[in-house]
């Protein structure tokens, strides 16, 4: 079922974006896939076993939220496939919870945007407040989170898988016009408190 909607979309699509971990966030005129695939316009993928898609046979990649839910050495993987099934000049935006802004916090007085961010988080789980460590711990030990990631890191890992072009910003807010209003954080749980908790980098699988 899943490789005839791959074989499907890619037949019937001239411009290919792949919304790898979809989650909730269907978006259409993409490929969204999700290990809960099969419904909801949904298409089932497991992004840490080969992707069921031809070399160069994509033009986009959105990664919002994924890489920070399987090991390392999973994330290692993922990047490269994506590489792999990008065309020539095809990009990634890839968006994970920031280790160091969340850290910095812990270090130095929260401003008014991060004490905002603090309060949606003691909201979300029904507290009545919360310091910077606890919801540093709730980026480690809750939401099914497996490895989280420095931009440096990060930023190393796509260089590993063979990107170039590597840029950074905030959540919710690409560069590049294939990932306008795509992200699917910012309607859960605001633009300023996806940005406060989150990076993302873009990078570009070179012509040659």
């Amino acid at each position: 079922m899943a490789r005839s909607q791959i074989a499907a979309y890619l037949a019937q699509s001239d411009a290919r974006r792949l919304n790898l971990g979809c989650g909730h966030n269907v978006l259409p005129g993409w490929l969204n896939v999700d290990l809960e695939g099969g419904r909801h316009g949904k298409t089932f993928m497991n992004a840490l076993r080969p992707f069921p898609l031809p070399d160069a046979s994509i033009d986009a990649i959105l990664c919002e939220h994924l890489i920070e839910h399987v090991p390392a050495e999973g994330g290692v993987f993922l990047l490269k496939e994506a590489f792999r099934v990008l065309k020539p000049g095809g990009v990634i935006r890839v968006i994970t919870p920031d280790l160091e802004g969340l850290a910095r916090m812990c270090v130095q007085a929260p401003n008014d945007a991060e004490r905002r961010y603090l309060d949606f988080v003691a909201q979300l789980h029904k507290r009545p407040s919360i310091e910077p460590s606890d919801a540093l711990n709730y980026i480690f030990y809750e939401y099914g989170h497996r490895h989280i990631y420095s931009v440096a890191r990060l930023r190393a890992v796509l260089d590993e898988a063979g990107f170039k072009d590597i840029s950074e910003s905030r959540a919710g807010a690409p560069s590049n016009p294939a990932f306008i209003g795509a992200e699917g954080h910012p309607a859960f749980m605001g633009a300023e408190n996806d940005a406060i908790e989150a990076f993302a980098l873009e990078a570009v699988k070179p012509e040659r």
